[in-house]
């Protein structure tokens, strides 16, 4: 292992006396050199939310996400323009993260058909993050891309058009691991004076036989156009149990037209 330097100028080790700073913990975590733990980072925006329509998931498809299924459903990808297919000048595949039938992490690379919906070949009961990779001329996706359920058309992951990746503060713990919470954070841009938002991250247990639980607030914090960005660090991790969904939700705005970005970073455990 490459030698790491703290920021106080002494060296650091793995094997020191005491936790590792939670800094270059999270990097040795991310670098995949401590065994049975990664990092995961997840951001998300909503620059659309008004009055009358909160609360909001931090997501970009707006509104209220709503696909958190018990059981995994078959799914399909489709696009708002029909330049993102094989050999069009926009998106042409894109990568799909997810878990599987038993809660576990699973991907699939999938080529676009512009408007019609490709079915994928797993079936999910969440999926949390999608990518574009091979593009045409333009260099981007063309059209809004989602992935819906076939069973209630419910959108398990959205990517707006030109961004090529997932923009949605909403993932869950995978049934092979437990989760830590390193930090949180909400922001809001910079459109107009006098605005305020309240935003709340909150969590739920699924995967629970014949059991709905409810969405309950871990922490809130609220953002203004004054101070533009608010981080909640944890000086301990907050724990999070196998499939446990983590949500970042805008509760109220003061104005129409409101844009929020949040975000969230998790250290993962595996379970022997």
């Amino acid at each position: 292992m490459s030698q790491l330097t703290d920021i106080d100028g002494r060296d650091f080790k793995l094997t020191d006396v005491g936790a590792p700073r939670p800094s270059l913990f999270g990097l040795e975590c991310a670098a995949g050199r401590i065994p049975g733990k990664s990092a995961v980072f997840k951001y998300g925006s909503n620059f659309n939310i008004g009055l009358q329509t909160t609360p909001e998931h931090i997501w970009s498809g707006g509104g209220l996400y709503t696909f958190f299924p018990e059981a995994a459903q078959t799914m399909t990808l489709q696009s708002t323009s029909a330049n993102d297919t094989a050999l069009g000048t926009g998106a042409r595949t894109v990568i799909i993260f997810g878990l599987d039938v038993d809660w576990k992490d699973s991907f699939e690379l999938v080529t676009l058909n512009g408007l019609t919906p490709v079915p994928l070949s797993r079936a999910y009961v969440r999926v949390y993050r999608m990518r574009v990779l091979e593009v045409g001329a333009v260099g981007w996706n063309e059209g809004d891309l989602t992935v819906e359920s076939t069973v209630d058309a419910a959108v398990g992951a959205h990517i707006s058009i030109g961004k090529n990746n997932t923009l949605q503060a909403i993932y869950t713990i995978p049934g092979d691991k437990t989760g830590y919470l390193n930090q949180g954070f909400v922001g809001m841009s910079r459109t107009g004076t006098g605005r305020t938002a309240d935003v709340t991250y909150r969590t739920r247990q699924s995967g629970v036989p014949g059991k709905t639980y409810g969405f309950a607030v871990q922490f809130d914090l609220a953002v203004s156009t004054q101070t533009n960005i608010n981080i909640y660090p944890f000086h301990s991790f907050q724990k999070l149990k196998p499939k446990m969904d983590l949500v970042v939700i805008c509760e109220s705005v003061s104005s129409n037209d409101t844009g929020i970005f949040a975000g969230f970073e998790l250290i993962l455990e595996g379970i022997a």
